[in-house]
């Protein structure tokens, strides 16, 4: 069982760039059971100004890299019978185009939902000298998915998250079908992992989308990381989530008698987390470069 064998503090967000928070907790020996996350999709929105962000690299390649390094930490800190779930949304080329700066003032969703049409590059930047076209469907789910594979995950399964009542997508549905799903991928460190026998579940999970909270524009519902928590793992071991946000996989998994460790790179998101679970009391930690993590008040 991975839990706090390590007698590291558990059920609490480190604020900081998880791959950093990574390294350290490993170097502490820390152990997760089970780790469920999502992090940010590729050239879709700024959660803030902090170039460490993911997914406001300039190529599609250099974001499948970046998190292929993010996961190698959470590979550090999984049991070796852990198992890893990843939720990716795909996107498309031309989206933003040339058009970059001219159409940013003119789209509405661009600040009312976190669409970051400015940070984004241009086609030529982005995809020129590769086979991709305007328009194109970047695959970026399977390109990170089939990274994971190369570098030594096994890929055990793809779950489809089917979203009864889907978002809008505008002008875009107009030349395509709306997109009513999302890849959760199912990946282990070893041949052999923990996993509950649940063969009511099949590989589509019909699941509403969380209601926005205003603070969040990306918000799980709580019913997709409490199947994974449940198959995964057992009460009192620790569940790991390095792309924490409105706080979701914490929440659950501490309703659930886990404990849970969570990283996340905007601190401004910590009253909302911390409204969002059940704990009394969410202890906070900060990053302090060169000195080791410290309590930060609310």
């Amino acid at each position: 069982m991975a839990d706090a064998e390590a007698k590291e503090p558990m059920n609490r967000v480190i604020f900081g760039d998880c791959r950093d928070t990574m390294r350290d907790l490993k170097a502490r020996g820390v152990r997760v059971q089970c780790c469920v996350t999502s992090p940010p999709y590729y050239g879709l929105r700024a959660y803030g100004d902090d170039p460490r962000e993911l997914g406001r690299e300039r190529t599609p390649a250099q974001y499948v890299a970046a998190l292929v390094e993010v996961f190698e930490g959470v590979r550090g800190l999984l049991a070796d019978d852990g198992v890893l779930f990843l939720n990716l949304g795909d996107g498309y080329a031309g989206y933003w185009g040339d058009k970059t700066a001219s159409n940013a003032g003119t789209e509405p969703k661009a600040n009312r939902r976190g669409y970051d049409i400015n940070a984004r590059p241009s086609f030529a930047a982005a995809f020129g000298g590769s086979s991709i076209k305007p328009k194109d469907m970047l695959g970026i789910p399977w390109r990170v998915a089939f990274a994971l594979q190369d570098a030594g995950w096994y890929l055990r399964q793809e779950i489809i998250w089917r979203k009864p009542t889907p978002a809008a997508e505008g002008r875009a549905s107009a030349s395509r079908f709306t997109r009513a799903h999302e890849s959760l991928f199912m990946l282990t460190k070893k041949y052999r992992y923990k996993f509950k026998d649940n063969r009511r579940l099949r590989s589509v999970w019909d699941i509403e989308p969380a209601a926005g909270n205003g603070l969040h524009f990306a918000t799980f519902p709580d019913e997709l990381p409490r199947r994974c928590i449940e198959v995964a793992s057992s009460v009192g071991d620790a569940v790991l989530d390095p792309f924490h946000g409105s706080g979701t996989t914490g929440r659950v998994a501490e309703s659930m008698g886990r404990n849970w460790i969570a990283c996340e790179l905007y601190s401004k998101y910590a009253p909302l987390q911390q409204a969002r679970t059940a704990q009394a009391a969410l202890a906070i930690y900060a990053e302090v470069k060169g000195a080791p993590l410290a309590e930060r008040p609310l």
